[in-house]
């Protein structure tokens, strides 16, 4: 199979595979965070059930509902991306990898046609080397025969030489007996005249002459013999030379050749030496492919696994976000519960710019006055002055005036934000005005904006509109029981001031009636008038709860603090000491 091929397939597989489990993971942590909003929420219910005030709890389950969906949106959406941002990076691999595969795939081949060209030049050095070897064989050969011919040459310039000296011999030999036959013919011619007397010696001269005769004759044939064979040595001589020379020719082009060969055979081995550095450098560049591959692969397991922890790490980031948003946003809507028992209106507008500060970098508390929005309180905002110092016409143009006129929650964004007639300036793409109502009076509109704020995953202008609105709805009765109380409060407090004023005048009108009664019956008088009052007080504070219990405690001390001076403060302050006294006496018992 080819590499490229089953690198694809593999790296497909694999990334099929990390997606598979990336998306069962973050579905499996989207269910847990799911089941966490779904807790939250019962615990939300199952507290507001025991409240006396409106149940809101519609409206927190469906907060609690919708910064569910929005968190599983926002961590699909950035699992999508982390998905997206891991898939191009796998896709860089797989491309770098399938480069790698294809570079590696030339240098094999580059690799394969080298290792033929050098078993190729390696044959031909072979086929070289034989056929140099023949040469210098052949060269031997010719050197062997040149010896031979030499050798031949040299026995028959001998026997050419051997056959001048025999010639000469014979012809020293031809010339004496020339001269012995003159000598004898001399002799014969001499002897002529002594025929008679020498006829035996005649006879035997003639057979003696007849003898030397042959005998030249026989040297002569000789003679004749041997100039043939000196000639036929002289013809063999040359046909030597010339077979030398031949020879020495044929050495001097197989020397050519065997020089050219040489040559050949060092251009050869040059050739296979480069083959050899080119093969060798082929095998470098394939391990660093091999390598350059390897790497890649480490890096796209590197990076396939950081895709992972990228994408746990973002689906915890935001579940861990999605939590405290949900945390801190209950926390605060809890805040206002907690400002009702004997609270102030103010605690409570306080807790709501504490919870609109959850979701805005800037808010801006505003009391509704006649004829102008006066300013309570601000957080975010880079103000030179006191926010009680900014003061909004009630007839500006402006929104939180709009709001205040709507009874209803005002938005804006962009260009119109900045034309909102807000004196704030700041460079804000979303606001708001939220107007608090109560007992359909507009008690105080709260201004906020996202002005310098960091972004947020929860920052959405619909889901900061809708917690707004839950925060409202969740103070609105919080604040209309507050005020409540708070009339309630004024009235018990005139109630206790009119039973201590009555008491202070009854005590005066029994001092001036009877001047020398006894300070302890006196004093037990006013004791009896304030238990009577006691009683009185307690009957009209009874329905507005046990925090309402201490108004009339607090008046009588305020009045001994303020009357310490005259009779009546000392006997009230006589008679709240022995009653301090029994209580306590009473308890120990």
């Amino acid at each position: 199979m080819d590499y490229r091929n089953y690198a694809a397939r593999e790296t497909s597989a694999l990334v099929e595979r990390l997606a598979a489990g990336a998306a069962c993971k973050v579905a499996g942590e989207l269910q847990e965070l799911r089941q966490a909003f779904d807790m939250v929420k019962s615990a939300i219910e199952s507290a507001l059930t025991s409240q006396v005030i409106p149940d809101p709890s519609a409206d927190v389950a469906a907060l609690a509902d919708r910064l569910g969906a929005e968190a599983a949106k926002q961590v699909t959406t950035a699992t999508d991306q982390v998905r997206k941002d891991a898939q191009a990076v796998i896709d860089q691999l797989k491309a770098a990898a399938e480069a790698q595969a294809n570079e590696k795939t030339s240098l094999v081949a580059a690799l394969k046609e080298a290792s033929a060209q050098v078993e190729k030049l390696r044959a031909a050095l072979d086929t070289q080397k034989d056929l140099t070897e023949t040469a210098h064989k052949e060269y031997a050969r010719v050197l062997d025969r040149q010896k031979q011919a030499e050798t031949g040459r040299a026995e028959l310039e001998k026997s050419l030489e051997k056959a001048r000296r025999d010639h000469a011999a014979a012809n020293e030999q031809l010339q004496a007996l020339r001269k012995q036959l003159a000598a004898a013919r001399d002799d014969a011619a001499s002897a002529a005249k002594q025929r008679d007397a020498e006829a035996a010696e005649r006879e035997k001269t003639a057979a003696s002459l007849n003898a030397a005769s042959a005998k030249a004759q026989a040297a002569e044939a000789q003679n004749k013999e041997l100039l043939a064979k000196v000639k036929a040595g002289a013809a063999d001589i040359e046909a030597l030379k010339r077979a030398a020379a031949e020879q020495q020719q044929a050495a001097q082009v197989l020397r050519t050749k065997l020089d050219d060969s040489t040559s050949a055979a060092g251009a050869l081995e040059q050739r296979m030496q480069a083959a050899e550095r080119e093969s060798g450098e082929a095998r470098v560049k394939a391990a660093k492919a091999a390598q350059t591959a390897a790497a890649a692969t480490r890096a796209r397991e590197e990076a396939e696994a950081r895709a992972g922890r990228l994408l746990t790490e973002q689906a915890d980031t935001l579940r861990q976000h999605a939590g405290a948003f949900l945390s801190l946003s209950l926390d605060r809507l809890l805040a206002l519960d907690e400002c009702a028992p004997g609270g102030a209106p103010d605690d409570v507008l306080a807790a709501v710019v504490d919870a609109l500060a959850l979701q805005f970098a800037r808010v801006a508390l505003f009391r509704v006055q006649s004829n102008h929005l006066e300013g309570v309180r601000q957080l975010g905002f880079d103000l030179q002055a006191d926010i009680s110092q900014v003061l909004i016409p009630r007839t500006l143009d402006s929104l939180v005036n709009q709001a205040v006129a709507s009874a209803q929650l005002e938005t804006r964004s962009g260009g119109e934000l900045k034309n909102s007639g807000m004196p704030f300036g700041g460079n804000p793409e979303f606001g708001l005005a939220l107007p608090i109502i109560v007992d359909g009076q507009a008690l105080a509109v709260v201004y906020a904006d996202d002005s310098g704020g960091p972004h947020s995953e929860f920052g959405k202008p619909e889901l900061r509109s809708k917690f707004a609105e839950l925060v409202r709805r969740r103070a609105t009765p919080v604040l209309t029981r507050v005020v409540a109380q708070a009339k309630a409060l004024a009235e018990l407090d005139e109630y206790a001031a009119l039973l201590l004023t009555e008491i202070e005048h009854t005590y005066a009108a029994d001092l001036e009636a009877s001047k020398d009664t006894p300070d302890a019956e006196r004093q037990q008088q006013l004791m009896d008038n304030l238990d009577y009052a006691r009683r009185l007080y307690g009957q009209r504070a009874t329905s507005e709860g046990p925090w309402a219990a201490g108004l009339f405690e607090q008046r009588l001390f305020t009045a001994v603090e303020a009357r310490s001076a005259t009779r009546f403060g000392r006997d009230l302050a006589a008679v709240l000491g022995r009653r301090a006294a029994t209580s306590r006496a009473s308890s120990a018992g």
